[in-house]
């Protein structure tokens, strides 16, 4: 979600080194909403990656328990 405002920063810093001046505050605002509910639907459909792990599967450890061990 960072990188949309950063691309669009860049896009007036370029912009602006020829002459242009670029006001897309509102396309940012209207990209950073899109990309919200995409990754709130695919968090509600349970495909979100886990950090913790390489790729987008689980551990094979994780796939043999039916609950998470308990840390106390």
């Amino acid at each position: 979600m960072g990188v949309v405002p950063l691309v669009i920063l860049l896009a007036q810093a370029v912009a602006a080194a020829f002459g242009y001046t670029l006001d897309l505050s509102s396309y940012g605002d209207k990209a950073l909403a899109v990309i919200n509910a995409l990754f709130a639907l695919l968090a509600f459909l349970g495909i979100t990656a886990d950090p913790t792990t390489h790729g987008l599967s689980d551990s094979k450890r994780a796939l043999t328990y039916s609950k998470p061990k308990r840390e106390d």
